[in-house]
């Protein structure tokens, strides 16, 4: 994925394909960079987006991530407005035209 290596490449770290996202924490990112926590906390919700889960709810994003509601809504917010998630109109979320095209 272009966006993960973009953005791995911009903390100097190396990725040798979209699996390495797997063995990063966000400790090792925090330690590179501040500010770093929110990419991982992001790239995390982007993948829930993969395989059979297309479409999800603010909900069942939290409960995959294990992060508190305001965190979510906020990084969920900032992805649709950048494009990388869209929100329907139910309120479910999926991938956005930044990703999809």
């Amino acid at each position: 994925d272009q966006l993960s290596c973009h953005l791995y490449h911009m903390y100097d770290l190396p990725v040798h394909n979209m699996n390495s996202i797997n063995l990063i924490t966000g400790t090792d990112l925090e330690a590179k960079k501040p500010g770093a926590q929110a990419v991982v906390r992001a790239l995390r919700i982007l993948k829930l987006f993969s395989g059979k889960q297309i479409h999800l709810s603010l909900k069942q994003v939290i409960h995959a991530t294990d992060l508190n509601r305001t965190t979510v809504f906020r990084l969920l917010s900032t992805l649709v407005d950048e494009g990388f998630l869209h929100r329907q109109s139910d309120g479910l979320y999926h991938l956005g035209p930044a990703l999809t095209a």
